[in-house]
């Protein structure tokens, strides 16, 4: 105790002579701003000015003041009903300063995107903030995927397919699902197979028999038959991709064009072939597939007794 009361008193002395020597020490040194660099500094005081650090009218780039902790917490309250280009511009304040936002404040500006343009600002914004993350976070992906495809933007769904591990975001099969479909009722085709062997070749955990089910259906209705029985083809060498849905979805397209009767039928028939081989393969047993595969022969023969009879009639003219 005695130790603590001499250690007290000898602080309060030395304040009190610090306070008396103060101003003399002020006034020996002059304006701050009058300083000059010496000579040997003087060319590194220019480089130093060049940076756009000191805080003049002439420099192009300035360092604004930093937000005390009263004007963020306002500024975050203003920023959760903002625009999108207002919330850009407050992010993009905040790289500058090194202060990092959190996922969810750019989750905040994702949920406010309303253009393509914006959704371009969210890959520019997720570029900067992977240097403060390294793991893959499901949920942002997630959302700007969602965010992608409710405005539209498939190039923009497809770019953050193809580069979320730059950006340090992951994917479920959710969404990838959903832009597998989205992709197919465009139109897309090409982009929509490229896109579910992406899913599953980069990540099982993105893709699924429900994607590929997706895939299937999507041809057949635009009438890919061909394109569709090649993709099966393909997913023999795949894992725990195969469904029955698949084989109904493709059976009931190469009978109805078999029906249909015209140059299409006996392509279809070829490609029905294939199909009944690949079923075989997969070991896929389904009631309804046998019976697609008997109608298909029926109709088969069918077809074959109408050919005779229009061969024959031929013969007798």
């Amino acid at each position: 105790m005695l130790m603590l009361r001499a250690a007290a008193s000898h602080a309060r002395a030395s304040c009190a002579e610090g306070k008396g020597l103060m101003p003399a020490a002020l006034s020996s040194i002059g304006s701050i701003s009058s300083l000059r660099p010496s000579a040997p500094l003087a060319a590194a005081h220019a480089v130093w000015q060049r940076r756009g650090y000191a805080t003049t009218e002439q420099d192009e780039i300035t360092i604004p003041p930093l937000f005390t902790r009263e004007e963020f917490r306002e500024q975050k309250h203003a920023m959760a009903e903002a625009e999108a280009p207002t919330m850009f511009q407050y992010l993009k304040e905040r790289f500058k300063r090194k202060l990092f936002p959190t996922r969810g404040d750019i989750q905040r500006y994702v949920k406010a995107c309303q253009t393509p343009e914006d959704l371009d600002r969210t890959f520019y914004l997720y570029g900067l903030l992977r240097e403060k993350y390294s793991d893959l976070h499901l949920s942002s992906g997630g959302l700007f995927m969602e965010s992608c495809l409710n405005l539209g933007s498939l190039d923009s769904a497809l770019r953050l397919l193809y580069s979320h591990r730059i950006y340090r975001l992951g994917l479920s099969k959710s969404p990838c699902t959903r832009l597998i479909a989205e992709l197919g009722k465009a139109g897309r085709y090409e982009d929509m197979v490229a896109a579910a062997m992406f899913c599953y070749h980069v990540n099982m955990k993105m893709a699924d028999k429900k994607t590929f089910n997706a895939v299937i259906y999507f041809l057949c209705s635009g009438e890919k038959l061909e394109e569709a029985v090649t993709v099966m083809e393909t997913m023999k060498d795949m894992n725990d991709v195969f469904d029955r849905f698949q084989f109904r979805i493709l059976l009931t397209e190469c009978n109805r064009q078999m029906s249909a009767g015209d140059e299409k039928s006996s392509a279809a028939s070829e490609l029905r072939q294939r199909v009944a081989a690949i079923l075989k393969a997969a070991q896929v047993e389904d009631p309804t597939c046998e019976s697609l595969l008997a109608e298909g022969i029926q109709m088969n023969a069918s077809n074959a007794g109408v050919s005779d009879q229009e061969q024959a009639a031929s013969d007798k003219k």
